[in-house]
C-alpha cells in the first residue's frame, strides 16, 4: 500500500468515524426523550412522575422546561419542583413519533412529535403536539438544555388542553 492508498484509507476511516459519532449522538438524544416520556408515565402500576429527581438529571443544571401555561421551570431545582407539581396527574402515557434531530459538535436541537394521554379529575385528554428540544453534551452524557411541548390544538381546544394540565 502507498501513501496514497494510506491517506485515502485514513480519510475514509475519519469520515466514518464522524458518521458513527453523529448516530450514537442521535440515538442518545432520542434514547433521553424516552427516559423523560417513560419517567413521566405511570398511574397503573406506579405514580406518575415517581422519581423528580431523575427527571431533573436528565436536563443541564440550568435547563428549562415548559408544558402547559408559561411560565416553564428554568434550572434544576425548579425542574424537580415541576415534576413534583405533575404528580398530581393520576395517570399519564406519552409517545414520541417522527423525531428530526441535527447535531452540532455537542450540542443538538430536535423536534419530536408527541402524543399525551392523561386522565384526571376532568375527564379523559389525549394532547398532541410537538416537543421542541435544546441539548448539550455533558460529563453525564446528552442532556436537554430546554425541552418545550407546543399543542397541536386549536386555540378552543388548546384551553381546553391547557387546562388538564395545569397542576
Amino acid at each position: 500500500m502507498d501513501a496514497t492508498d494510506t491517506n485515502a484509507l485514513a480519510e475514509r476511516i475519519a469520515e466514518l468515524e464522524t458518521t458513527l459519532r453523529g448516530l450514537r449522538d442521535r440515538e442518545e438524544i432520542l434514547e433521553l426523550a424516552a427516559r423523560y416520556q417513560r419517567a413521566c408515565d405511570g398511574g397503573w402500576d406506579h405514580p406518575t412522575h415517581a422519581d423528580p429527581d431523575l427527571l431533573a438529571s436528565l436536563f443541564t443544571e440550568d435547563g428549562e422546561y415548559l408544558v402547559g401555561e408559561p411560565p416553564g421551570a428554568s434550572g434544576r431545582a425548579a425542574v424537580r419542583a415541576r415534576f413534583v407539581e405533575l404528580q398530581a396527574i393520576p395517570w399519564i402515557i406519552h409517545y414520541l413519533a417522527n423525531p428530526i434531530v441535527a447535531v452540532d459538535g455537542d450540542t443538538a436541537t430536535a423536534e419530536v412529535k408527541g402524543f399525551v394521554r392523561l386522565i384526571d379529575d376532568h375527564g379523559d385528554h389525549l394532547l398532541h403536539g410537538a416537543y421542541h428540544g435544546h441539548f448539550a453534551r455533558t460529563a453525564e452524557g446528552w442532556r436537554f438544555q430546554s425541552w418545550v411541548f407546543k399543542s397541536a390544538f386549536t386555540p378552543t381546544d388548546r384551553a381546553r388542553s391547557v387546562e388538564a394540565v395545569r397542576y
